[in-house]
């Protein structure tokens, strides 16, 4: 234990081998000064008020306090302060014995913050989901308002939609055309999700539907653009 003996003052009046270990300081050094000069400046004032408030009232007072060692070093003790009365009922002396916890705390601290660390990737996994609904709804309404009023949409969406779950990323569809030439559609799924895999196969459909109609590049690319904002909803 770490065992330090003040005067009513609060003055240093004796200190054991321990004290002078974890604090860095000499016993010279230690005596005649009081407890600030181990004062880590981690606690607020109103913590010590608190503690001249009980010690000087006659009660023990005990606490988890952080101090600063000579070199720097923090450290915390579980602290336990009780004042002695002499022969005339006044305080003699406050002894006040000390034991090292700064392991545990540490301990604590680190717990704390893998807590902190998993909370957020909690916030972040939340707010994706809700995002991923989002977009989820989005891409139904544009799909179902498509499929409602579009003449080009054909029944190979509906097919595929059958056994659409949740799939994404770059498409890149090949077919050999009657005429012996390839027709070829690249996009670039944005949102990698289900939402993205509606909106690609959408638009994979019209390109199919109006390159079959012998349309050109230019007025393919207009078609594609008028029936995908023509989907998106208005509110």
């Amino acid at each position: 234990f770490i065992v330090t003996i003040a005067g009513p003052n609060g003055r240093i009046l004796g200190v054991n081998d321990e004290m002078c270990r974890i604090s860095g300081y000499s016993r010279e050094e230690l005596l005649g000064q009081d407890h600030k000069i181990v004062n880590s400046g981690t606690h607020p004032r109103e913590f010590w008020i608190e503690m001249w408030r009980t010690v000087s009232s006659g009660q023990t007072w005990r606490r988890d306090v952080c101090n600063r060692s000579k070199d720097g070093r923090l450290y915390w003790v579980d602290s336990v302060i009780a004042p002695f009365l002499g022969p005339d009922g006044k305080i003699e002396k406050y002894v006040s014995f000390r034991k090292d916890i700064t392991d545990r705390k540490l301990a604590e601290t680190e717990v704390a913050r893998q807590a902190s660390v998993i909370s957020e990737q909690n916030r972040q996994l939340e707010a994706f989901r809700q995002e991923t609904e989002r977009e989820h709804a989005l891409a139904s309404q544009v799909f179902d308002r498509m499929m409602q009023r579009s003449t080009t949409v054909d029944d190979r969406v509906r097919i595929a939609l059958s056994s659409l779950t949740a799939f994404g990323g770059d498409a890149v569809l090949v077919e050999r055309c009657p005429n012996g030439l390839l027709r070829i559609l690249v996009a670039d799924v944005a949102g990698h999700g289900l939402a993205a895999a509606l909106g690609t196969l959408a638009l994979s459909s019209i390109f199919y539907s109006t390159t079959e109609r012998g349309e050109g590049f230019e007025s393919t690319l207009q078609i594609m653009n008028r029936e995908l904002m023509l989907g998106l909803p208005t509110n």
